[in-house]
């Protein structure tokens, strides 16, 4: 939210320039959360179908937002619309921060954490390494299935 409003106030390029990468980034890490959240609260049944309203928005707002934003700025202006679109992510924050809860309530364990708690990679056994040949190995039946080899 700051990145846009900031876009509002840029009047040098090296501005612009800074508040694009924070408005990039930004982006990036909500598109990351909500496409994790959508994870965290889907099974492995639902899962396409709990993920494609989320995809859908975004490929909805990446369509139609800068038309909104071109109609937002002739009746606004131009910095002005950047600092209502600021105010409003701003304001998406601060609710969001109140409404929405953690989806992922225990600590994530990858297969080269296995080892007692506290332990690192070469004192619980389990390697990088070995954990990347142990997931290879859980593929190979997937993969001799001609239907799903074709898929992949």
């Amino acid at each position: 939210s700051l990145g846009v409003g900031g876009i509002g106030l840029a009047s040098q390029f090296e501005h612009l320039f800074v508040c694009r990468l924070f408005t990039g980034l930004g982006v990036a890490a909500l598109s990351t959360a909500a496409t994790m959240t959508m994870a965290d609260i889907s099974t492995p049944l639902n899962r396409a179908s709990t993920m494609a309203p989320i995809m859908s928005a975004f490929a909805a707002g990446t369509a139609f937002g800068p038309a909104l934003g071109g109609l937002m700025a002739d009746k606004l202006g131009i910095s002005e619309t950047f600092y209502v679109v600021g105010t409003s992510y701003l304001g998406l924050t601060l609710v969001n921060n109140y409404l929405l809860v953690e989806t992922q309530a225990k600590a994530m364990k990858f297969p080269w954490h296995k080892g007692i708690a506290g332990k690192t990679e070469q004192e619980s056994g389990l390697s990088m390494i070995e954990a990347s040949k142990d997931a290879v190995r859980q593929w190979a039946p997937l993969m001799s299935d001609g239907r799903i080899r074709n898929t992949v």
